[in-house]
């Protein structure tokens, strides 16, 4: 049996990292992306979310995120599209964008209505 093999990690937020591995499960070779928590006592603990797949399928996987990483682009960098507002929240919203994040429409409508708040208030200034 190998041990874990860390690949890469970054932060989600101040709580939370997201990190590549390469495992080994009942004789499996796996590629496995998983959000982490840091718990009270200070140590890192997994999720359940992520994905574990086959190592043979990181390609396919790989094919996913640089077709998705392509429509974020164009999202970004091209103009309003049927009144969204893309690009103009900066990381942040392009996080809660990629990851899927918990803000239901009611909670989109409030977080824009909040930046669109922030941004009048900068320009009186």
């Amino acid at each position: 049996m190998s041990a874990d093999k860390l690949i890469y990690e970054f932060s989600k937020n101040t709580g939370q990292k997201v990190v590549i591995q390469l495992r080994e499960f009942k004789g499996k070779k796996l590629i496995d992306v998983r959000v982490l928590y840091l718990s009270e006592d200070g140590s890192w603990r997994p999720t359940p979310k992520g994905i574990c797949l086959r190592r043979e399928l990181i390609h396919e996987l790989k094919q996913g995120i640089d077709k998705a990483a392509e429509e974020c682009e164009k999202e970004l960098s091209g103009p309003e599209e049927k009144g969204r507002d893309y690009g103009r929240a900066g990381e942040k919203g392009l996080e809660v964008r990629m990851n899927g994040g918990g803000l239901g429409p009611d909670q989109n409508a409030k977080a824009r209505a909040s930046r669109e708040g922030q941004a009048e208030g900068t320009a009186d200034e």
